[in-house]
């Protein structure tokens, strides 16, 4: 507390955009006859897939690409990350073996613009609530999930989905190269329906049938 005797302004936590498994896999498979639409998705898909920073998604060299796995420096924090790579990331990779590079990469704004005209094919139509804070007020806008669909989606996706999924924290922090939980939790997006499934594991399928038992 201050000499004042004011309170301190409580944390503001800012609104995680991520997409749920369901949502991803629409994106993935959509039928995109525009081509240039159809390679922005593939490359956000192969984000989605590996869980990198866009910075290191646009650098891929086909070099850095052998056994199965992605070999990389990470650009922001020079950490060394082998990242496995799914068989759907394998797919992407292998529609553009033709160009020099391993994916048709374009700039983020340009790929930012076309990923919500994606994002409405994919009829990602959920309205979220934006807080902005501002000295003492929040500010509040109301936007689709379409919208907010931009490349930096990506990394939180795999991570909300990868955890959804129950793979291990410390696994998933390996592959996208956080060095604590603490760096990797403003990328985390726990939905309604994952607490309550976590709920129901650990309380309905071990407890109940205890509690039943004893009546």
């Amino acid at each position: 507390m201050s000499s004042s005797g004011s309170k301190p302004m409580p944390q503001h936590e800012p609104t995680i955009i991520a997409l749920s498994k369901d949502e991803f896999e629409r994106i993935l498979s959509l039928k995109i006859m525009n081509i240039h639409l159809a390679q922005v998705r593939d490359v956000f898909c192969f984000a989605c897939l590996t869980g990198q920073r866009w910075s290191d998604i646009s650098c891929i060299e086909k070099e850095q690409i052998k056994n199965g796995a992605w070999s990389i420096t990470q650009e922001k924090t020079k950490k060394k990350v082998k990242v496995p790579l799914l068989p759907d990331a394998i797919k992407i990779l292998k529609r553009y073996e033709h160009l020099h590079k391993p994916l048709p990469i374009i700039s983020s704004q340009k790929t930012n613009e076309h990923l919500k005209d994606i994002g409405k094919l994919a009829e990602l139509n959920d309205v979220i609530t934006i807080e902005v804070r501002r000295g003492n007020k929040t500010y509040r806008t109301k936007k689709t999930k379409s919208d907010l669909l931009t490349t930096h989606v990506a990394r939180k996706s795999f991570i909300t989905i990868s955890l959804s999924l129950g793979m291990n924290v410390t696994d998933v922090m390996a592959i996208t190269g956080h060095s604590t939980y603490a760096a990797m939790k403003p990328y985390i997006l726990i939905t309604d329906e994952q607490k309550q499934k976590a709920l129901n594991n650990a309380w309905v399928k071990k407890i109940t049938p205890k509690l039943i038992n004893h009546e």
